[in-house]
């Protein structure tokens, strides 16, 4: 673990651990995006562009490309906008042009990570298994990190780990106070509530193309499934909020 910790991890490697866009709300998502978008646009000097279009952009970029952070998109733009991602730099800014500057920084990313990655591989191929104390202590770090996020930021990033991990330990039923009876009656009538809610939600939602609505029914179809991966991972996502906003 010393030459883990002693092995300095890149700013591109910190950066891609930042939460992800797809972490937040959907409502917490857009706005996020449409700041992002607007400072884009200065960055570029786009002139004259039209709100609508930025709105649309800020949209297709929640929808489709939200499995980069907040800190990642910024970054890539800057490089994109200093001439060190190999792209022409243009006074244009759509769905087209975010897509070829973060596909081109996504190889950026590949080629600079690729002598520390494969550092920490080989650093894992030597190193022992770690023990069930050392597995518990790396994930009682990342549930504190996670809580310190959550009181500023109430977003929880990964949280169907942090509470597989404390359900397993018995934290959470400990923390709400239930029985083993009623911690059940607890999850399955916080299922039944968040599936209702999904199933309305993509139900009411608007959708801009036949196949965003063909897509939309998918969903709702799927949510009638006893176990709904969706629906379970809203629901320990919603329960694990419930525990933080217990310890505050």
């Amino acid at each position: 673990m010393k030459e883990l910790i002693q092995y300095k991890k890149p700013f591109l490697a910190e950066l891609s651990e930042k939460p992800k866009l797809k972490a937040l709300s959907d409502e917490e998502k857009l706005k996020v995006v449409i700041v992002v978008v607007y400072d884009l646009l200065n960055l570029l000097a786009v002139k004259n562009n039209l709100k609508e279009h930025t709105v649309a952009l800020a949209k297709h970029i929640c929808k489709s490309v939200d499995r980069y952070s907040e800190e990642q998109i910024r970054y890539a733009f800057t490089l994109y906008s200093n001439g060190e991602l190999g792209l022409e730099v243009f006074q244009t800014l759509n769905a087209v042009v975010f897509g070829k500057v973060m596909k081109a920084f996504d190889k950026y990313e590949q080629e600079k990570l690729k002598n520390y990655r494969l550092k920490i591989q080989e650093f894992k191929n030597k190193a022992e298994p770690m023990t069930q104390q050392e597995k518990d202590e790396i994930m009682e770090e990342a549930i504190e990190q996670a809580f310190s996020t959550y009181k500023t930021l109430e977003t929880i990033n990964l949280p169907s780990p942090k509470y597989d991990y404390l359900d397993s330990k018995g934290k959470l039923q400990e923390a709400f106070k239930m029985t083993n009876e009623q911690w059940k009656e607890y999850k399955l009538t916080k299922y039944a509530k968040v599936q209702a809610e999904l199933k309305e939600k993509y139900q009411n939602k608007k959708a801009s193309s036949r196949d965003e609505k063909h897509e939309f029914n998918n969903i709702v179809s799927q949510l009638e499934n006893k176990k709904n991966g969706l629906v379970i991972t809203e629901c320990k996502k919603q329960i694990l909020e419930s525990y933080f906003d217990l310890l505050r």
